[in-house]
């Protein structure tokens, strides 16, 4: 998508006769949080460091095996992965467990009660390790996340700590929905997955011989594990 952008700002420029022109900075949010950590780290802050998304599952994975009330999950790594995500959300919309009216709400319920166990075990890991996530590390980097123009591209659902802090740190901050004209749906179906990735296979060449210059998508349920079968069907 990143690189799409930058295309489609290149050929812009290009039909309103520039010969060169400035390249602008197209990032998911991560990467854009992921890049004022670096920034910062290259000026000289001192910051803990940041965890990688398998040391955090992993650590996740620690506290739930080392608490006694998890004794009876049949499945801790999948419990990580969803503590690990619930966490995230509490931080990215500033959602603090431990302060009322959500504490008590946590408090009177079994398995939330338990998450917060795991929670403070999880925060107090990262502590010891001199590590920490992104959403803990945001409010530390607007120093060098201050811009000056912008835009947030398709952004339905900005979580309110990252809307919070790009509304402080950028002079003019911009909100671009693309508006598309209603396509044409066709629906064929199919005796077998073998049989449906061979047409889509078909439609993909299609299409691209017609507009050899498009970007054509090809969804595909459950691609993680099918992945090396879809690539042999539609090379």
């Amino acid at each position: 998508l990143a690189r799409s952008i930058k295309q489609a700002w290149g050929l812009h420029q290009q039909e309103q006769g520039h010969r060169c022109w400035e390249t602008p900075q197209v990032m998911s949010i991560e990467h854009w949080w992921q890049a004022c950590y670096d920034k910062a780290v290259l000026a000289g802050e001192v910051l803990p460091v940041q965890a990688t998304p398998q040391q955090e599952l992993t650590l996740w994975q620690q506290v739930i095996e080392k608490n006694p009330a998890s004794a009876a999950l049949l499945r801790p790594r999948a419990s990580a992965q969803l503590a690990r995500d619930a966490y995230k959300n509490l931080l990215l919309w500033e959602l603090d467990w431990r302060s009322e009216p959500l504490a008590s709400q946590f408090r009177y319920d079994v398995d939330a009660q338990l998450f917060v166990e795991w929670a403070q075990s999880f925060e107090d890991e990262l502590t010891a390790r001199c590590m920490t996530v992104m959403p803990l590390l945001v409010d530390v980097l607007q120093p060098f996340a201050r811009c000056e123009h912008i835009v947030l591209a398709e952004f339905n659902d900005l979580s309110p700590r990252y809307r919070r802090l790009l509304e402080q740190q950028a002079q003019s901050l911009q909100d671009y929905q693309f508006q598309s004209a209603p396509g044409e749906w066709q629906v064929q179906a199919c005796d077998s997955e073998r049989e449906e990735l061979l047409q889509a296979g078909y439609w993909l060449a299609q299409n691209m011989q017609q507009q050899s210059q498009s970007s054509i998508g090809l969804l595909v349920p459950g691609l993680e594990s099918r992945r090396e079968s879809v690539l042999r069907l539609v090379e």
